[in-house]
């Protein structure tokens, strides 16, 4: 299903990918080629219009059932370097990126992140990477607990809402 209010930017012959959903095992790189055609059908309440993709090779996980999300190329556009959404992580009020060590790949550097547009897989990321660089996508969440200045790092809750680093002393 598309938006009504993208109607003037559809047409049918458009190119459009076939991406399969993230979280399972299905590589997100493993997408089909498509050419899209504007369903006949709309709506009114949702305010939305039938997209139908029609590929030109099907892919092994592609089945009846199965979700999928549908990219359609509206326009030229222009290549931006993009990072996985997944490897951003909230910290406060700043998103955080881990980029590998170019000198030492052992160590991830902690950098707030510049971003910009997402399609809720990927997001453009503005400065602080380059092509080439690897970023931190498994163990994020851990990087920010090990590295964060506003997360408690250790310690407990007493039956009176109280918090208290450490153990308690006998």
């Amino acid at each position: 299903m598309g938006m009504q209010s993208d109607l003037t930017r559809l047409r049918d012959g458009l190119p459009a990918r076939i991406v399969p959903p993230k979280g399972g095992s299905v590589d997100l790189q493993d997408t089909m080629e498509a050419t899209l055609i504007v369903g006949l059908s709309a709506d009114p309440q949702e305010r939305t219009v039938e997209l139908v993709a029609v590929p030109s090779k099907l892919s092994p996980w592609a089945r009846s059932g199965v979700s999928a999300h549908l990219e359609v190329i509206t326009a030229g556009g222009e290549n931006e370097l993009a990072i996985p959404l997944s490897s951003v992580i909230q910290d406060g009020l700043a998103k955080i990126v881990f980029r590998r060590d170019p000198r030492d790949p052992d160590k991830a550097i902690r950098m707030e992140a510049d971003l910009g547009v997402n399609d809720g897989r990927w997001v453009v990321i503005r400065s602080g990477v380059r092509e080439g660089d690897e970023v931190v996508l498994d163990g994020v969440y851990q990087l920010m607990i090990a590295t964060s200045g506003t997360v408690e790092k250790g310690g407990h809750f007493h039956s009176d809402g109280t918090f208290h680093a450490g153990e308690d002393e006998k």
